[in-house]
């Protein structure tokens, strides 16, 4: 058996030079710029991991324990889990929106901070 090695520092496509931080808190309001916002400061698969697949399940956790295993079915026959179920949407989303800006900016400023010290530990 043949084992191969890959030198996965090589394999990094990101151009490696300083953000502004101002636009990657612009870029994570908008829906896919966040991706992109990420995958600029080499954090894609961590963003995708908290953002997408954690909150995904405490939306979902969040909403069973609220509204019950079948929510969506009580809801057509009365009206009154409508205007819960929309503030606590909204609420849910103020806070993920919140937290994925200062998430991001914290990243992008440690991402600066990281190139400005290489940069003057390698002056190419």
């Amino acid at each position: 058996m043949i084992l191969i090695k890959y030198d996965l520092d090589g394999l990094n496509m990101v151009e490696k030079k300083s953000v502004n931080v101002n636009w990657q808190m612009v870029f994570v309001l908008i829906p896919f710029l966040d991706l992109y916002a990420s995958y600029r400061i080499q954090k894609l698969r961590l963003w995708l991991l908290i953002f997408l697949v954690g909150f995904s399940i405490v939306a979902i956790l969040m909403d069973y324990s609220i509204f019950g295993l079948n929510y969506s079915d009580l809801g057509s026959e009365t009206d009154f889990l409508g205007p819960a179920m929309l503030y606590t949407h909204i609420m849910f989303t103020i806070i993920a929106l919140g937290t994925a800006v200062f998430v991001i900016r914290k990243w992008s400023i440690d991402w600066n901070k990281k190139l400005s010290k290489e940069f003057t530990i390698n002056p190419t």
